[in-house]
């Protein structure tokens, strides 16, 4: 809840099993929901360069909040949003 009242009008996408988010539904309203398990996010996770169409993907993002049970989560997913924004010039913060 507090993520949709501090980002009020945020289009929200989530990357993660459908079937737990939709327990938030009530509380934060999310435009899209990406299956993580499908094959194409497999690259999120191994070494190696993102494929141009998951970077693309990512790229209209302005903000990327990322939760893992992971004790030292990858920085892939970050790197990647950080690396679309500069491409396109858009600022980090």
């Amino acid at each position: 809840m507090a993520l949709s009242r501090h980002y009020a009008g945020a289009r929200i996408t989530a990357l993660g099993h459908p079937e737990r988010w939709g327990l938030l539904a009530l509380s934060l309203p999310l435009d899209e929901v990406w299956d993580s398990s499908e094959a194409r996010w497999v690259h999120l996770f191994s070494d190696g360069d993102l494929p141009p169409p998951i970077r693309e993907r990512l790229a209209r993002f302005q903000l990327a909040l990322i939760f893992g049970p992971h004790p030292k989560p990858s920085c892939k997913i970050a790197c990647a949003w950080q690396a679309s924004r500069r491409s396109t010039g858009y600022p980090l913060s």
